[in-house]
């Protein structure tokens, strides 16, 4: 074959290029989606599982209750109680939050004042804490489908994503099976 002749025209090349950047561009927003969701679920979901299931329940005493504040310009908001309890006879004091082992600071005041309002000192309530680390202890547990609620939108945004990148491929061996059949097309 004479190389100065053209075998096929390639007109069609830069719009096969914008498919083939897109197809990658959607691998990486799915693959974004996932760690993002990884990230939440590492964060909000898998902390309250594990204390839901390893973290064995003992009576806490209220010592004291601290309505936290946090920052200058925006306040933001957490109810903290030091608890004693004992573990194996030991005395253990730690600071807890109203949320779990969520350490996290909230824009609302009321909610972490009505926190407060449902422990009075110097009373006895259940508690959990770590047994590896005793010192980590839960005086509520998080049992709200709030936590969860960030998955919907990487999870969504994944499955659109997933969607594009299936037919995409799907068009490409469609494409395959009907060059294999018919033989090449091209333009004149």
């Amino acid at each position: 074959m004479d190389p100065t002749k053209k075998s096929g025209n390639f007109s069609n090349l830069p719009f096969l290029s914008y498919q083939v950047l897109a197809f990658f561009l959607q691998i990486f927003i799915l693959f974004v989606c996932i760690e993002f969701a990884q990230i939440i679920y590492n964060n909000d979901i898998l902390p309250d599982k594990l204390v839901k299931e390893n973290f064995p329940e003992t009576t806490c005493t209220i010592v004291s209750k601290n309505l936290s504040e946090k920052g200058k310009m925006v306040l933001r908001y957490r109810a903290d109680f030091l608890v004693s309890y004992a573990v194996n006879g030991n005395p253990y004091r730690a600071w807890v939050t109203g949320n779990g082992l969520d350490q996290a600071f909230f824009h609302e005041r009321e909610p972490q004042e009505n926190a407060l309002a449902q422990f009075a000192v110097g009373q006895a309530y259940p508690c959990w804490y770590n047994p590896q680390i005793p010192q980590i202890a839960v005086l509520v547990m998080r049992h709200n489908w709030t936590s969860t609620l960030p998955l919907a939108v990487p999870a969504l945004i994944g499955l659109i994503a997933l969607y594009f990148i299936l037919k995409s491929i799907f068009q490409f061996l469609g494409t395959l099976v009907s060059v294999s059949q018919n033989g090449p097309r091209y333009k004149k």
